[in-house]
């Protein structure tokens, strides 16, 4: 997904985090910054493993907590990867100038 879309969580994951009735372990990722559809950009895509949302929760507090931590933790790696791009792009500008 292209940084800065808007989330789209499906309803499905609270079933399924109700059903199994075990902790989740949400992940943010920053490969929407490398992978833009067919395009792909060089780089490196971060994973990142956040807190585990302990089981039991209600549904709309599980996607909160869901939402909240995971949107939070791909904006701090997109920020990140932005700020190595731009470096990245900025000595191989130089580099092909020298």
């Amino acid at each position: 997904m292209k940084p800065g879309t808007p989330p789209d969580y499906k309803p499905r994951v609270a079933g399924l985090y109700a059903q199994l009735g075990v902790a989740c372990v949400p992940g943010a990722l920053n490969s929407g910054l490398f992978w833009t559809g067919f395009l792909k950009k060089r780089g490196h895509i971060v994973i990142e493993f956040l807190d585990a949302i302990p089981a039991g929760l209600k549904r709309a507090e599980f996607m909160r907590l869901l939402q909240d931590r995971t949107e939070s933790a791909t904006a701090k790696l997109v920020l990140e990867g932005r700020a190595l791009l731009k470096r990245d792009w900025s000595q191989e500008h130089y580099k092909n100038i020298s």
